[in-house]
């Protein structure tokens, strides 16, 4: 190992031994990660004269869990080099955004129905605050074929949700839609 290997080693050990610090240091959550710290793990982008590896090389899709779980980062950065341009791998990235944006809403609606359940209106920890609050009354249209013509938008006909709901709120009477009642909704913010 060359001195310019052992100080950038050195230096990426130092920077995921302070990630690790993160659960009971609030300020660590603005630490992030790229894969490129981690190039040369990478096929598509390991450099001729680096050591053999011990192992694989890494995919990028396994990345964020893998730092996730090693060193409780959850900032992180795939550089496009480290990902693969087939339509396979591509669809498994999606696939993989969709289950964690359904994961998150599951996550979101359940602490929403905790707190509201247990009565607790605010939720203050060191990195976050959730709050459950009344949300705005929202718009469902019952029957679009009934809704007036005033309430579409020419070329194409489309539908004036704004219009339409703030003549609701407002109290006109609209055949084919209705003023849902507010719904409690769950506020969380960052620190």
């Amino acid at each position: 190992m060359n001195r310019r290997q052992f100080l950038g080693l050195s230096a990426g050990a130092a920077a995921l031994s302070r990630a690790g610090a993160q659960s009971s240091n609030p300020q660590a959550a603005r630490i992030g990660i790229s894969t490129w710290s981690f190039h040369n793990f990478f096929s598509t982008t390991r450099d001729d004269n680096a050591p053999p590896l011990a192992g694989k090389p890494w995919d990028a899709r396994d990345f964020p869990d893998m730092i996730a779980d090693h060193y409780h980062v959850h900032q992180m950065e795939i550089v496009a080099p480290h990902i693969s341009p087939e339509a396979s791998y591509i669809r498994d990235m999606k696939a993989r955004i969709e289950r964690f944006e359904r994961s998150a809403k599951r996550k979101r609606e359940l602490a929403l129905k905790a707190m509201n359940e247990a009565e607790i209106p605010k939720l203050l920890v060191a990195d976050f605050t959730a709050s459950v609050r009344q949300g705005a009354a929202t718009l469902e249209v019952v029957e679009e074929t009934k809704i007036p013509a005033a309430y579409w938008r020419p070329q194409p006909p489309k539908l004036d949700r704004q219009g339409l709901l703030a003549a609701l709120k407002s109290g006109t009477a609209i055949e084919g839609a209705i003023l849902e009642p507010p719904r409690l909704q769950l506020s969380v913010r960052t620190k």
